[in-house]
């Protein structure tokens, strides 16, 4: 069962990291919290001392002692901070490590219809910085208690002793400062919520002027302006929500200083009154007055700047946890050893993203595969065709009716084995920054053998010395010291990686576009080879392709039109046939070949 994500559980998530080191960080800074506060009690003795030692009611040796004192606390105070803070450097670096890891594997269990939606996006864009954030929340708070308290209690029982009524000092000065923080919280979290899209926006026309990918295109059609304009727009968007709530902030900041000035005027007149009264001595109110102001800054160190530290993280944080808590891809379910049917029984489908009056994308689709059958989709662009293929593969799942596989109903079924048994091969395919043999592999334990098979049935012009001057081990990647392909090569690489990890279903889907007609034809006859024994299905534009499939179904406006073998077709479906004769002229050539 799935753990739920709070603050709480949070802190038991970054301490269980490494216990040990954890331990000995917060209990070095216990220590430095307490020999902290006797610095102040030190610093007291000692005025105290030398008062009455200048009055003539004490010793030399009273005033040594008092020094002494003083040292050795300075002394171990240093020493515990130091301790405290080479921990707390190792620990961060792990607990970042730690909680990063946790962000993505978090996003691989989403489901693939989660990317779809732009709420979900702008939540993972928050999650990422809310997740560095809660190290920080946690170690704010771990601060607060084990260095901060500490320090406030032996104080505040020196202070009762003294004179109890001095214990004032800290609601004088706390509740101010504490009332206004949380004032200051909900403006973080909705300062997070408007600022997250933003910031996505603002990194995408970044990454259209400087990435690699990009770059070339928009200095060809001369449109840095454009969005240099776009990413200061967006700036300034980004800006103003946070000015905005800055702002209330700082309002409420300046009602919090005028609030401590007050009760800092409170505490001078307490240590007045007290010595009027005769229950504060004058060496003790000197000592007092002279060690209260370290003491305010402390109480306003930890209720202003930490907390407000800690309120402006929260937002962020608070982002982490409702990530964390998301729905996941339910990995239960039947498992298949091997697909041998397909059977798609009256499957429709909406976008998340669209509106519920707006027609679906896929509209009452009735399939069945066998094993040794192979389909080709055709239609126009929008018809639905690749939607149709993550819906068979299991990427997405029906709005309404249900895919069977082997007879077992989708939901019904653990999506991850539907995927160990399938294959794809799509339009835009993934250009991995990886060797070519990992590139191809994807996998820890690769064979090799089974490599040098893949590159062989996709044509690629291996070996190549100019292409692949460093053979296998060839980073294909300019960007990390490698080579780069064009893009009828990368495609190639891209069908070499599908034939590699081929299961018993085998999707293609456009596949290659930047591949010359001979070539490309020559590619799906392996195609039809492979899938002699499996389930196989093909989304082209090109019909002359469609002839290499057992069946064929003509795609329009989200809905299957026609269905057969190609002949078939032809005779029974004139848009079929209008779309064959647009297109005969090519594949007569292709057909000489």
């Amino acid at each position: 069962k799935r753990k739920k994500f709070g603050i709480v559980s949070i802190f038991f998530e970054i301490a269980g990291i490494a216990p040990a080191k954890f331990f000995v960080e917060y209990l070095s800074t216990v220590a430095n919290g307490v020999a902290a506060a006797f610095i102040v009690i030190a610093t007291n003795s000692l005025f105290s001392a030398v008062m009455g030692y200048s009055d003539g009611k004490g010793s030399s040796s009273s005033v040594l002692e008092a020094i002494f004192f003083l040292v050795a606390v300075t002394l171990l105070s240093e020493l515990f901070s130091g301790i405290s803070a080479y921990y707390g450097e190792v620990y961060y670096y792990l607990s970042t490590q730690h909680i990063e890891k946790t962000v993505n594997a978090k996003t691989s269990r989403l489901s693939c219809i989660d990317y779809e939606k732009s709420g979900v996006l702008n939540l993972i864009n928050s999650a990422y910085s809310g997740a560095v954030n809660a190290i920080d929340l946690v170690n704010i708070v771990m601060d607060i208690i084990t260095l901060n308290i500490p320090y406030f209690i032996i104080y505040g029982v020196y202070l009762f002793f003294l004179w109890p009524p001095l214990l004032l000092i800290f609601p004088l000065i706390i509740i101010p400062t504490l009332v206004g923080q949380l004032f200051k919280v909900k403006f973080s979290i909705f300062e997070e919520q408007k600022n997250a899209p933003l910031r996505r926006k603002r990194d995408a026309y970044m990454e259209y002027i400087g990435d690699r990918d990009y770059v070339k295109e928009t200095r060809i059609l001369g449109i840095i302006p454009y969005f240099l304009n776009e990413i200061k727009h967006t700036c300034v968007q980004i800006r103003n929500i946070s000015l905005a709530e800055k702002t209330k902030s700082w309002y409420v900041d300046l009602v919090v200083d005028c609030l401590n000035m007050a009760g800092y005027g409170g505490v001078v007149f307490l240590l007045i009154y007290g010595v009027y009264i005769g229950k504060i001595p004058i060496a003790t109110f000197a000592a007092v007055f002279s060690t209260c102001g370290m003491l305010i800054d402390m109480e306003k160190g930890v209720f202003g700047n930490q907390l407000s530290e800690l309120v402006d993280k929260y937002g962020s944080v608070k982002q982490f946890i409702n990530f964390m808590n998301r729905p996941e891809q339910t990995n239960s379910g039947g498992e298949v050893s091997q697909i041998h049917e397909v059977r798609v029984d009256g499957n429709s489908f909406c976008y998340p993203s669209l509106n519920q009056d707006q027609v679906p994308v896929i509209q009452d689709i009735n399939i069945t595969l066998k094993t040794g059958e192979s389909l080709a989709i055709v239609g126009n662009n929008g018809s639905g065709k690749t939607t149709l293929t993550k819906l068979l593969l299991g990427l997405y799942t029906p709005s309404t009716g249900t895919i069977f596989y082997n007879g077992i109903a989708h939901n019904e079924m653990n999506p991850i084995s539907i995927w160990n048994r399938s294959t794809a091969v799509f339009q835009n395919f993934i250009k991995y920054r990886l060797t070519l043999q990992d590139n191809i592999a994807l996998s820890e334990t690769m064979d090799i053998g089974k490599v040098e098979d893949a590159i062989s049935k996709a044509q690629l012009e291996y070996p190549n010395a100019q292409l692949f001057p460093d053979g296998m081990e060839t980073m294909l990647s300019k960007e990390f010291g490698g080579t780069d392909l064009s893009g009828g090569q990368w495609q190639k690489v891209a069908i070499a990686r599908g034939i590699y990890h081929t299961g018993n279903l085998v999707v293609l889907d456009e596949p290659t576009s930047a591949i010359d007609p001979v070539n490309e034809y020559n590619l799906y006859q392996c195609f039809a080879n492979m899938v002699k024994e499996r389930i196989g299905i093909l989304v082209t534009h090109r019909l002359g392709l469609a002839k290499l499939c057992t069946k064929v179904a003509l795609m329009k406006e989200g809905k299957i039109i026609a269905f057969g073998t190609h002949e078939e077709l032809l005779q029974s479906c004139s848009e079929y046939c209008e779309l064959w004769e647009t297109q005969i002229e090519r594949y007569e050539d292709i057909d000489s070949h």
